[in-house]
């Protein structure tokens, strides 16, 4: 038991040091998009997406795994304890998402805005076409 006890513990370890990178990797990527660096923007959203997939992996060994453990009292106290510490982590990354959300719903509403005035005025800052003028003739004094 203490084995599976372990292998629980691990596992929690490992699911809040993923969610403390992704949080670390949503601020990055926002500060990124801010300063309009799109490369490294789209390295941090590839970051958050394989992060997203390593915490369903583990939400799947933690699920297997717990449901054999939390039969014992001392464990589940152990368990919950970690699993309180891993909420606040949680939510703390929900948080940050929610603005990065609000920031890019934003940002796209900004975009279309400024597509929507550039293809509006796209006839009026065209080059004038030039003529060839007829230059009056001098007229004589005299």
């Amino acid at each position: 038991m203490q084995i599976e006890v372990n292998r629980i513990l691990e596992l929690l370890e490992t699911r809040a040091r993923y969610l403390r990178l992704l949080a670390d990797h949503l601020l990055a990527g926002q500060e990124a998009l801010v300063r309009w660096e799109l490369e490294a923007a789209e390295m941090h959203i590839a970051q958050q997406e394989m992060l997203c997939r390593k915490l369903r992996q583990v939400d799947l060994e933690l699920s297997e795994a717990r449901a054999e453990v939390l039969s014992d009292p001392e464990v589940r106290a152990r368990v919950e304890a970690a699993l309180g510490a891993l909420h606040d982590i949680r939510d703390n990354v929900l948080h940050i998402n929610n603005i990065q959300a609000e920031f890019l719903r934003r940002s796209r509403r900004s975009l279309r805005l400024l597509s929507s005035l550039v293809q509006s005025s796209l006839g009026l800052y065209e080059p004038a076409m030039l003529q060839p003028q007829q230059i009056p003739a001098a007229g004589r004094l005299g």
